[in-house]
């Protein structure tokens, strides 16, 4: 069963993160399991994401990962960090219509909601949740409470 239309290749290199989205197809799975492997040969991080069915469910202890502060990324296949992203500075849309990488990481570093380290897929996303069990837990941040407005009645 397959959940996503795209494999997404994501490279760490040099300090800087680099993605390429293909559509899936077979060539293109064999295309980029092929790249995937030639650059883990040179020593350059990367990863396949895409969410699959043998990806859904982790391996290993849930609450020993997460008590070491892990939760599983079904779209990664692994335990991963989630934390909230660094805000991105000076973000304009080139399309009025359209979301970009850096506009969504804004919203969630603005809604203190953690990320996935390499995918960047949110710890709120559904198939995250159902994996690591979390649909109960509150994700919200402490809001700031204002002062109470006394009015005043007149006589």
């Amino acid at each position: 069963m397959q959940h996503d239309k795209y494999w997404r290749l994501v490279i760490f290199h040099k300090g800087k993160r680099a993605e390429k989205r293909l559509r899936r197809t077979r060539e293109n799975t064999d295309r980029i399991k092929a790249k995937a492997a030639e650059l883990k040969e040179r020593g350059i991080k990367c990863h396949i994401v895409g969410l699959t069915d043998s990806r859904m469910f982790p391996r290993g202890e849930i609450a020993e990962m997460r008590h070491s502060g892990k939760m599983w990324c079904p779209y990664c296949g692994d335990w991963r960090w989630f934390k909230v992203p660094k805000p991105q500075p000076h973000v304009v849309p080139d399309d009025p219509g359209t979301i970009t990488r850096e506009m969504f990481l804004n919203s969630a570093w603005r809604q203190g909601i953690k990320v996935c380290a390499w995918c960047e897929i949110t710890e709120v996303d559904w198939f995250v949740c159902k994996a690591n069990g979390t649909f109960g837990e509150a994700k919200a941040v402490k809001r700031r409470r204002r002062g109470r407005r006394v009015s005043s009645r007149r006589v």
